[in-house]
């Protein structure tokens, strides 16, 4: 019984370890900074939204969200809610964001719930970065109807209701 109490804890603090916050150094140094602004000028009566594209298509990899010098790791998505926060594909090679970040990692979605409740060590972030400054074109806006977006992206029309950052 008293193994039990052990291993049930243990698992716990590798959860909990997975939702600290690190912070580590060196690893994309030179960055010219995050596209995000968190704010767009569009009064919003809908959700605020994001719109991009990457240069490389990086939809099934995990993000972390890199301080503005790129020197380090400021927030990661949370183990139980990565699942819910791939990116939703729209027309012409650009992505509904629904994660938080502006890094990638070489770490799929599939994988990141086994590495992080199994195998989680604080650098595993900085290890696996794989683009730094990966977005072509980084917009917000409001509203999140996937049909509307994709008219305005079909007929070049985005910087109707977005505002491009990127």
């Amino acid at each position: 019984m008293k193994y039990s109490y052990l291993i049930l804890a243990c698992a716990l603090l590798s959860c909990i370890a997975c939702t600290k916050h690190q912070t580590t150094t060196n690893f994309c140094p030179g960055g010219s900074g995050s596209p995000i602004t968190g704010q767009s000028s569009k009064l919003c009566s809908s959700d605020p939204c994001t719109i991009y594209k990457t240069k490389y298509d990086y939809s099934n990899f995990i993000s972390v969200q890199l301080s503005d010098d790129k020197t380090q790791v400021l927030a990661y998505p949370f183990v139980l809610d990565v699942h819910v926060q791939h990116p939703i594909p729209l027309a012409n090679g650009y992505y509904l964001k629904r994660m938080l970040g502006n890094a990638f990692t070489s770490i799929r979605f599939g994988e990141y719930d086994t590495i992080c409740h199994y195998n989680f060590y604080p650098s595993l972030f900085t290890k696996r970065l794989i683009d730094c400054n990966p977005f072509t074109e980084y917009w917000e806006g409001c509203g999140t109807d996937t049909a509307y977006i994709n008219s305005l992206i079909r007929s070049g029309t985005l910087s109707t209701s977005f505002d491009k950052v990127n």
